[in-house]
């Protein structure tokens, strides 16, 4: 027979775990899930960021790069991105070269900054087989938002507070049910 307090910690466990499960996927290596695409000469060009809506502070840049008439990615080219923002406080970027992604060669990764928020401009400088290009994405970079992180962190600390709560109520109630035992 299960006691109260056993079953409000077996509840709290439970609902522990569909929280953490119902959180944001994640894909493999970080991977960037929604891309902008442009066709400039025999190339599509995609750039993805993470993270999706960009942030003052850290950027990550994915590229692919497929030449259209072959439908086939391009893995041997020479990728270089230089960046500015729209504001006068923005500090410039780049070259940066980017990097094959070691887990999926398809895939080209730089790792940068950003400084403001607002319209950045990163000019993609592209060498491979069948020709040289230069194309140009915009990014728009927003401030963080840290309602999200401040609630998630109430809710956690409220969760752990029952669950202790919980534990100390069940190690009194097995330690009174010992003393009757005695």
């Amino acid at each position: 027979m299960c006691s109260k307090s056993s079953k409000l910690v077996l509840i709290l466990v439970s609902v522990s775990i569909a929280i953490t499960s119902i959180t944001y996927v994640a894909q493999a290596n970080g991977r960037v899930t929604k891309f902008q695409n442009q066709s400039v000469g025999p190339y599509l060009v995609s750039l993805g960021t993470i993270p999706e809506t960009p942030i003052v502070g850290n950027l990550h840049l994915t590229l692919t790069l497929m030449e259209i008439e072959k439908q086939e990615f391009i893995l041997d080219a020479l990728i270089t991105a230089s960046g500015n923002g729209s504001t006068i406080n923005s500090k410039d970027i780049g070259p940066i070269n980017a990097v094959k992604n070691f887990g999926d060669p398809r895939y080209y990764d730089i790792n940068t900054s950003v400084n403001t928020t607002g319209t950045w401009t990163f000019d993609i400088a592209i060498k491979a087989d069948p020709g040289e290009i230069t194309t140009t994405f915009q990014i728009e970079v927003v401030e963080r938002n840290n309602i999200p992180a401040i609630l998630a962190f109430f809710v956690l600390l409220i969760l752990v507070t029952i669950l202790g709560l919980s534990i100390r109520a069940f190690i009194q109630q097995q330690s009174k049910g010992k003393k009757r035992f005695n």
